[in-house]
């Protein structure tokens, strides 16, 4: 899964990698789970590889693949360098 903005790795919602790693087979297909590539606090330019999905079968990444774009577990947001206060 690719990221489609810039910025930096703000949180990763492990209930939706659960429900993606589910989706994938895991944990009773010893093939599927998941690669978590960019953590927080990691910089995130457009098109680097967020998590990869591993499965036993074509239609079970598929399926998963759709649930991982639609959720994004991985959440991308710009940096806070600092506030200002008046």
């Amino acid at each position: 899964i690719i990221s489609k903005r810039s910025g930096y790795v703000n949180r990763v919602v492990n209930s939706d990698l659960v429900a993606v790693a589910k989706a994938l087979g895991a944990p009773s297909d010893k093939g599927a789970g998941i690669e978590v590539i960019k953590k927080r606090g990691h910089r995130v330019e457009v098109g680097d590889v967020l998590f990869r999905l591993y499965a036993d079968n074509d239609a079970k990444l598929a399926r998963a693949k759709d649930m991982a774009e639609k959720l994004m577990p991985v959440v991308i947001e710009g940096m806070i360098l600092s506030r200002v206060t008046e």
